[in-house]
């Protein structure tokens, strides 16, 4: 075992056996695998904090390569384990590839538990493309950021001040660039089915961004 990691791995203990004495920490090749025992009215939050609290630890010591932390959905029975231990595993993989600095939930991934198992499928490729490829090619071109301003867009809820607020630009910036990425990008922001489209395509971009960086 590289000696990086085994140290992570005694951080991991030290911060495990403080949350719950009963929790086992294994340690494998590429892997730190907790199993801590929950109580049922804390529940998966428990599993947070104590997941928080590694990432917080280890953090300090491992700032030029930070961890990649998934959570998988409590098990009440130990035949469980085994699915719960390959979630866990999912939301780790996705953690790492969308460089999300916190833990991740398998239970919360959502719509990225099915973009994952699609990523090779040419036709997410393709829907991405028809969503958002003529946004895509004027950022590249141009240097501009209309597809990230369309996603934090999305995030807030199309909320035009908190959306500026998040962006560091004014309002009236906002509103152009708004204005410009429905004429670059042919879409009608105010159609139900176009805004499911759209984001649904931000996140299998995202997806396949981050699969080729």
């Amino acid at each position: 075992m590289h000696p990086s990691h085994r140290r992570l791995e005694t951080l991991v203990r030290e911060v495990t056996h403080r949350h719950e004495q009963g929790a086992l920490v294994q340690a494998r090749e590429n892997e730190i695998v907790v199993l801590a025992r929950l109580e049922e009215r804390q529940g998966i939050e428990s599993a947070r904090r104590l997941a928080e609290n590694i990432r917080r630890k280890a953090s300090a010591e491992y700032a030029n390569d930070p961890l990649a932390i998934g959570i998988g959905r409590q098990s009440e029975a130990l035949i469980g384990l085994r699915d719960s231990y390959r979630e866990a595993r999912q939301a780790q993989s996705m953690a790492r590839r969308l460089a999300e600095p916190n833990p991740l939930y398998f239970g919360e991934l959502n719509v990225y538990r099915l973009l994952f198992q699609l990523e090779d499928n040419p036709e997410l490729s393709a829907f991405c493309d028809e969503v958002l490829g003529k946004l895509i090619e004027y950022d590249r071109d141009q240097g501009t950021d209309l597809v990230q301003t369309l996603a934090s867009y999305f995030v807030h809820k199309g909320n035009l001040s908190q959306t500026a607020e998040a962006m560091f630009v004014h309002r009236n910036t906002l509103l152009y660039r708004v204005e410009r990425i429905k004429e670059i990008g042919g879409l009608d922001l105010d159609n139900p089915e176009t805004r499911f489209n759209i984001q649904l395509a931000l996140r299998a971009h995202r997806l396949l961004s981050a699969r080729e960086e």
